[in-house]
């Protein structure tokens, strides 16, 4: 589906009583739907996605926690391609971007900007091969 990430709305930070070192991290947002090209959900609709990440701060500082070092959380001002499924183990209505950072491609802002891919383009943290060959096959169905 292409959707609009709209506002973060909780997250969830699960420490190590022992170490304070966060064992779970999870934070939702809402997103405005704009297409649907498979699923149940409707154009317009507003869904609640759970992203795997999340900020918070301790004795030593702020922290930001990501699952892996690819992923950026959804932000404002961008057109998101996401794959989605309804996960059983969240909050009623929650959706999980399939595969991670591997379920989620930020649209192009034009189409001549199709071929350059950085980082910043991809809206990833690093330079990573199979995500860029995934975001080419992901762009010759959808972005054109």
């Amino acid at each position: 589906m292409e959707a609009d990430w709209e506002e973060e709305t909780n997250s969830i930070v699960e420490l190590d009583q022992k170490d304070k070192y966060p064992l779970d991290t999870r934070t939702f947002s809402n997103i405005k739907v704009k297409k649907v090209y498979k699923g149940a959900v409707k154009e317009g609709e507003e869904l609640n996605v759970v992203e795997y990440y999340a900020k918070w701060r301790d004795v030593a500082g702020a922290y930001v926690k990501y699952p892996n070092e690819l992923y950026q959380p959804l932000t404002s001002g961008k057109n998101y391609l996401l794959f989605l499924y309804q996960s059983p183990e969240e909050p009623s209505g929650s959706y999980e971007i399939i595969g991670n950072h591997q379920g989620k491609y930020v649209y192009p802002e034009s189409q001549s900007n199709m071929s350059i891919q950085s980082t910043s383009d991809l809206d990833i943290a690093e330079k990573d091969e199979h995500y860029s060959a995934l975001y080419n096959e992901v762009s010759e169905k959808y972005f054109k």
